[in-house]
């Protein structure tokens, strides 16, 4: 059964900005019902070509369903549109959700430049 499939029934909706909330940042997140189920943070900074991950979540009764994997997938998307060569982030030491986050980094590929950062 295909990602597509899994996901029917819920939207996928992206914002370039939430000013109440993010400021500059970017978002896009999953929404069910109008309940947010996943979201992914970010910031570009198109001068230098790079991007920033702040964060991923996903709530707690949805989790391991692969909705870390759709956003993931659709930030890549939007990253090779414009241009961006450069994804950085950081999983924290004491992060709770740190192993999720590191198998979801080394899905895609992501280097880790150092024992206990991401």
């Amino acid at each position: 059964m295909s990602l597509e499939r899994k996901l029917k029934g819920f939207e996928l909706r992206e914002f370039e900005s939430i000013q109440d909330f993010l400021g500059s940042d970017r978002v896009i997140k999953i929404e069910k019902d109008n309940s947010l189920i996943a979201i992914i943070r970010y910031s570009i900074n198109k001068k230098e070509k790079d991007s920033w991950i702040g964060y991923i979540e996903t709530i707690k009764n949805q989790r391991g369903k692969g909705y870390g994997t759709q956003l993931m997938k659709k930030y890549l998307e939007k990253m090779k549109k414009q241009g961006i060569q450069i994804i950085q982030g950081r999983i924290d030491e004491g992060n709770p959700y740190r192993e999720a986050a590191l198998k979801l980094c080394k899905k895609f590929d992501f280097e880790i430049d150092q024992p206990g950062i991401g």
